[in-house]
């Protein structure tokens, strides 16, 4: 063909794509959408002994959008799964040492590159968020929801491998039931390889039916009350693997009858995978996939169905997974262009479809105020940027931290059902971690502000609190709850609990105490059941102070700091609140410092000048 023939070819190929992209389009407005897609573009992780497309998800996503098939309205962010979606599943141990670089080598079979530990964690916590969304979709929409991620049926509840981290299909069965449902689930599991970690999860439940048509068993022996496992070998082609799930999977549905399926349409059986061992052919996918929703149709007129990618590799495996969506969504497969071409056109397209928060995970603003000095200095070469809140904890571990606590689940009873953690770390004024009450929540219930201090107390090091901020931005302010000075919403009850664990760290990190100053008068009378005024001339004026103000509540009193309303006699101008910086020892060199004689001295010395008067007109 010549190169105007070649020419004209394309230029029809590209006015036949537009027509029927406008088809599509006028036959969604009539029909409405049949399925819920879950996306971000976080779910591209890429490190070096990665084995699949890390684009994977845009390619299908890009090319239904390119078919008219797919607008930004079918498209929903998942969320972070939380620690407590995690744990129902996961044993405690595992969770507690998942960040180790041994556990990550050893699940993920290659080494994860310094500093992204939080990085590979995160992406597997939001895809398993993917998962608990589309069983979500699912009952809330009636529509299938298909997670363009997911599928990691090698995780066991107290190890994972072969490349998953967390069981998202044992997990998003867990937060289902957590909610109320009661029903029996069934996954069907036609990813390439068996499902191992899926079945261990549900061994002893007889409400979740496994079953999976695999190569190889890796746990032969082990059984489960409700499980169909069929392993069919090496070499395996169209008519075998047909067979074989049309002679089984019936019967499996005609007597488990689910009430939710999860579907592992993994694309590894395929003849073009990169490392599969069968030749399963395009079109022999698609009849597999076909006959698992024709079948879940025909079993009642609504059962609501997640769909997972699963398994697929290489830079290819895309194609039958957009095959099978374009059949879905309009009952007439569609032939993908060639991934060369799809590739050069994935970003100008999935930036026509998505919206900036789905492509940017979230706005440019909020990214640019997170960025610190060190950050910048990074970007140009002088440095790297810090990765540890504290030098030591990662984003995980506080995570890990908060919920095992019970912090997460006091948050959750005030009606904050996914609190998450956020960090901006720097080496100057300190690390800064908030507290949010879901990821989309604007304003934080907790901010932070800390560092490791050395220059407070030559020869010792603390951990010092610039700047401690607890609010319920739900709550308001009442004639029994008024506001205290510094409060745009009601506090949140739970200082003991954050100076508990603000202990605990200094603790962990062999500190000598924890140096706070309050901003209030009120903070400092909640903080001085824990703490100790570091100078004894500071603990002989607050005494002064409390007893001056004894007459008056604590919020009527620290107004009456706030407002000027307090005196020094023989001193002009109102009294106004000093830096006076607390302390909760941890050392004996820093509680022999609190507790000496010269300590008492000076206090007892200092109490003679603090002479406070209380204007009661003011």
């Amino acid at each position: 063909m010549d190169k105007r023939s070649t020419a004209l070819s394309r230029a029809a190929e590209r006015s036949l794509r537009h027509v029927r992209r406008r088809l599509q389009l006028i036959r969604r407005k009539v029909q409405g959408p049949r399925a819920r897609f879950v996306y971000d573009r976080r779910y591209a992780l890429s490190f070096s002994g990665m084995p699949h497309d890390i684009y994977r998800a845009d390619q299908i996503l890009s090319a239904l959008a390119a078919e008219g098939l797919v607008t930004n309205a079918d498209i929903q962010r998942p969320r972070f799964a939380s620690f407590r979606d995690l744990s129902r599943v996961h044993d405690t141990n595992y969770l507690d040492g998942i960040q180790s670089p041994e556990t990550l080598r050893r699940v993920l079979g290659s080494e994860v590159p310094p500093r992204r530990e939080d990085e590979v964690i995160d992406t597997f916590r939001l895809m398993t968020g993917g998962t608990i969304a589309a069983v979500r979709a699912a009952f809330e929409t009636g529509l299938f929801g298909i997670n363009l991620a997911g599928g990691f049926h090698h995780a066991h509840p107290g190890y994972g491998h072969g490349f998953c981290l967390f069981n998202d299909v044992a997990v998003a069965i867990a937060r289902l039931r957590s909610g109320g449902f009661r029903g029996r689930a069934l996954v069907i599991d036609l990813d390439l390889h068996d499902g191992d970690g899926t079945r261990a999860c549900f061994r002893s439940d007889p409400e979740v039916h496994t079953f999976s048509i695999h190569n190889h068993d890796m746990d032969a022996g082990t059984e489960a009350v409700e499980d169909t496992r069929i392993a069919l070998g090496a070499g395996v082609r169209d008519q075998v693997y047909l067979d074989a799930l049309y002679g089984s999977l019936p019967p499996v549905m005609s007597r488990f009858r689910p009430d939710l399926v999860i579907y592992l349409a993994g694309v590894d059986p395929w003849s073009g995978d990169r490392i599969g061992d069968w030749k399963i052919s395009s079109e022999g996918l698609l009849r597999r996939d076909r006959f698992v929703l024709g079948l879940i149709r025909r079993q009642r007129r609504y059962l609501p169905t997640a769909i997972l990618l699963g398994g697929g590799y290489g830079p290819h495996s895309w194609r039958p997974s957009m095959r099978f969506f374009s059949w879905l969504l309009v009952d007439k497969p569609i032939e993908p262009r060639s991934t060369e071409e799809a590739t050069l056109a994935r970003i100008a397209q999935l930036r026509r479809v998505l919206s900036p928060a789905q492509l940017q995970g979230e706005s440019n603003t909020a990214d640019l105020m997170a960025l610190t000095e060190e950050d910048v200095m990074a970007a140009v070469g002088q440095g790297a940027a810090k990765t540890r809140f504290l030098n030591y904890y990662s984003k995980h571990g506080l995570e890990l931290v908060l919920e095992k606590s019970g912090l997460f689940d006091r948050l959750r009873a005030m009606g904050f059902a996914e609190p998450c953690v956020r960090l901006s770390l720097s080496t100057g004024a300190g690390d800064l971690l908030r507290i949010y009450g879901s990821e989309d929540d604007p304003e934080p219930l907790l901010e932070l502000l800390a560092l490791r201090d050395r220059s407070r107390i030559p020869g010792m090091e603390l951990l010092r609190i610039e700047w401690l901020m607890m609010q319920n931005p739900r709550a308001r302010f009442d004639e029994r709850r008024p506001p205290l000075p510094g409060q745009k919403y009601p506090g949140l009850g739970l200082l003991d609990e954050v100076m508990g664990l603000l202990l605990s760290a200094a603790i962990r990190l062999g500190l000598e105490g924890v140096l706070f100053v309050p901003s209030h008068y009120h903070i400092a009378l909640q903080a001085r059941g824990l703490l100790r005024f570091l100078e004894p001339e500071d603990a002989a004026r607050f005494e002064a102070l409390e007893a001056t103000l004894s007459g008056l509540d604590v919020v009527k009193a620290s107004w009456a700091v706030e407002n000027g309303a307090i005196h020094i006699e023989g001193v002009e101008g109102a009294f106004t609140w000093p830096s006076m910086p607390m302390v909760l020892p941890l050392s004996d060199r820093l509680r022999e410092r609190l507790d000496n004689r010269e300590y008492r001295e000076r206090q007892q010395a200092a109490s003679f000048d603090c002479n406070f008067e209380l204007d009661t007109h003011s």
